[in-house]
């Protein structure tokens, strides 16, 4: 018999209703194998553990009579603690993991491959009843897949083996996603429950499969959407900056008319600094120097410096503006030399543009 010095246990792989999978290798074959670790705590007395031992054991040696469909326990033997079961290792995992990954990659299962693993699973089934067997705990991670891409059943651990192939038995399961309503209400069960379980698992794989399409749909549509959304928002944004643009456009124009509004009409103010280097004009060389200074019909007269050839004056005058009432659009500035008997002499003048 077995026994637990015989196997290096390695890591932890899977849990199940009855206690945790654990990797070991077989220290005499170095084979990798799946062991379930069943412990006391989980069964009522001892009776109770000598008895599904039994049955254990029972199922066992009728190993050689299970179909390939089926996994094969290889060993069973317990030690003060564990009862230990060893089976098939399956490095593909289950189809709850397989499940899992479609969601995950957002590549549900294909129609063909649904029906094609629920014949697996349905295949499975049929071995277990030509051996009077209810599974009574059919789920996706009970159900392992092999390297060709086909699937077994595993875990017998709840299991009730019906020796005088009665049709119906008394089951007890913790499982609640996948039993039928007779296990819930902890009635009799039947082959039928397990066919219920199937079904179960079909809808799930045809139900997240469409869930998936549905969700990739909607992802389509939101994507769809956001970038409407994303168009108008730029069209927006656009018609925006083309409305900023259009009332700074107009802003500038107002504020151009503005201006030249302020230059048509307004206030001009002109300051007289002096004058340099004035030709004298009188008999003693020298002149009597004055500005005069004009805009429009409107003049101004600086102070009159005597004998000087330069003349400081610093005088500021101003002036009403209004081009609308003139055609002159210039200062006008003319420099006159004073004579106190005779007419003022013009010396010279000059004309600003307003």
């Amino acid at each position: 018999m077995a026994k637990v010095e015989d196997y290096v246990f390695t890591r932890e792989i899977g849990e199940g209703l009855l206690g945790k999978v654990k990797l070991c290798n077989q220290l005499e074959s170095g084979g990798r194998q799946a062991c379930k670790l069943i412990p006391y705590r989980n069964i009522d007395d001892r009776q109770e553990i000598e008895k599904q031992f039994a049955q254990i054991r029972v199922f066992f040696l009728r190993s050689s009579q299970i179909p390939s469909k089926l996994v094969e326990t290889l060993q069973q033997f317990y030690d003060d603690q564990f009862i230990y079961l060893t089976m098939e290792y399956f490095e593909r995992g289950s189809l709850k993991k397989q499940m899992s990954d479609t969601l995950k990659t957002r590549r549900p299962f294909q129609r063909n491959i649904i029906y094609k693993n629920t014949l697996d699973i349905a295949q499975s089934l049929q071995s277990l009843y030509e051996l009077g067997i209810v599974h009574g705990n059919l789920k996706p991670s009970n159900c392992l897949l092999t390297t060709d891409g086909t699937y077994k059943l595993s875990d017998f651990g709840l299991a009730e083996l019906i020796y005088n192939r009665k049709d119906l038995f008394k089951i007890k399961i913790e499982t609640l996603s996948y039993i039928s309503p007779e296990i819930l209400s902890n009635e009799q069960a039947s082959f039928k429950s397990d066919i219920y379980s199937l079904g179960i698992i079909d809808l799930k794989d045809n139900g997240e499969r469409e869930e998936q399409i549905e969700k990739e749909e909607e992802n389509v549509d939101e994507q769809i959407t956001e970038e409407q959304d994303l168009e108008n928002e730029q069209e927006q944004q656009q018609q925006e900056q083309q409305q900023e643009q259009k009332q700074q456009q107009d802003k500038d124009n107002e504020n151009e008319q503005e201006q030249e509004i302020d230059l048509k009409k307004g206030k001009v103010k002109v300051t007289v600094i002096g004058v340099k280097d004035v030709t004298g004009v009188d008999s003693n060389g020298k002149s009597d120097p004055f500005i005069v200074v004009k805009i429009g019909t409107s003049e101004f007269k600086t102070k009159k410096v005597k004998n000087v050839l330069n003349a400081e004056y610093n005088e500021t005058f101003e002036f009403d503006y209004n081009s609308n009432a003139t055609e002159d659009k210039s200062i006008h500035f003319e420099l006159w030399d004073y004579d106190t008997f005779s007419d003022n002499d013009q010396i010279g003048k000059l004309d600003i543009p307003v």
